[in-house]
Parts: structure tokens; C-alpha cells; sequence
């Protein structure tokens, strides 16, 4: 598993310090940073919610885009 992520996060290629697991199976998923771990923790896996957050940033990120354009004019 080392060797197949090039010793680096899955999800944001920093070096790795911790296996990942399914907390119902507990089947390894593969290797992730604290903070990817940590991530992934607090959202208790849960894809809905996960796919809600990237929403919610893309909104953000639309509110960011238009704020800056209006300030440049």
C-alpha cells in the first residue's frame, strides 16, 4: 500500500501517517494524512454530507468571484 501512493496522502498527497479504515467494517482503505483522516472522521463518512460541503464551498466560491469582480470595477 506504501509502495501504491507513493508514500503520500490518497485524498492531498502530503506525507501520510495514518491508515484509513471503513468504521463499520473496518476493512483498510488505504493511507491518509491526520488531517485527511481527521477530515473524513468529523464527517463521519457520511457521502451526503461530504457532497453538501463541496456545494456549499462552490457556492462560496461564486459569492468570492463576484465580490472580487464588483471591487475591481
Amino acid at each position: 500500500m506504501i509502495r501504491l501512493q507513493d508514500g503520500v496522502c490518497a485524498m492531498c498527497t502530503r506525507a501520510f501517517a495514518a491508515i484509513d479504515h471503513d468504521h463499520i467494517t473496518e476493512e483498510v482503505r488505504g493511507r491518509l494524512c491526520s488531517q485527511c483522516s481527521t477530515g473524513l472522521g468529523q464527517f463521519a463518512d457520511n457521502q451526503e454530507l461530504l457532497k453538501r460541503a463541496i456545494d456549499y464551498l462552490d457556492d462560496h466560491e461564486v459569492m468570492r468571484a463576484d465580490s472580487l469582480r464588483m471591487a475591481a470595477e
